[in-house]
C-alpha cells in the first residue's frame, strides 16, 4: 500500500514550497506586476514590462516554475551541470540544415 501512497501523492510534498504556495507566489508577483505597469508605468525601470499581458507572463513564469521543479526532484547525480544549463540556453540550432549535429535535423 506505500507503494501507492508515494505514487498517489500531490506534487511538491515534502520538497521545498508546497504546490499551492508556488503557485500563488506566481500570481501573486503577477498581479503586482500588472498592478505597477497599469498605474505608473513611467516609473518602473527599463527592464520591467510597460504593457503587463497575463498570457505571455503565466507562461513564462510557469513553465520556470516546474522546470525548476523537475529539476529539484531530479537526484543529484542525474540533474545537469550548470554549464549544461548554459548551454543549452545559448544553443543557435533550432535547425534549419544546421551544421552542429543535432538530433532533430537529422
Amino acid at each position: 500500500m506505500s507503494g501507492v501512497s508515494e505514487v498517489m501523492a500531490p506534487p511538491g510534498d515534502g520538497e521545498g514550497l508546497p504546490g499551492w504556495m508556488a503557485h500563488g507566489g506566481v500570481l501573486a508577483l503577477g498581479a503586482l506586476l500588472a498592478w505597477l505597469s497599469a498605474t505608473m508605468p513611467a516609473q518602473l525601470p527599463f527592464f520591467m514590462p510597460w504593457d503587463f499581458s497575463w498570457p505571455e507572463y503565466l507562461t513564462i513564469a510557469l513553465v520556470l516554475l516546474w522546470y525548476g521543479r523537475g529539476l529539484a526532484r531530479l537526484a543529484p547525480a542525474e540533474r545537469p551541470s550548470p554549464a549544461a544549463l548554459l548551454r543549452l540556453c545559448n544553443s543557435r540550432c533550432w535547425c534549419r540544415s544546421c551544421s552542429s549535429g543535432c538530433s532533430i535535423s537529422g
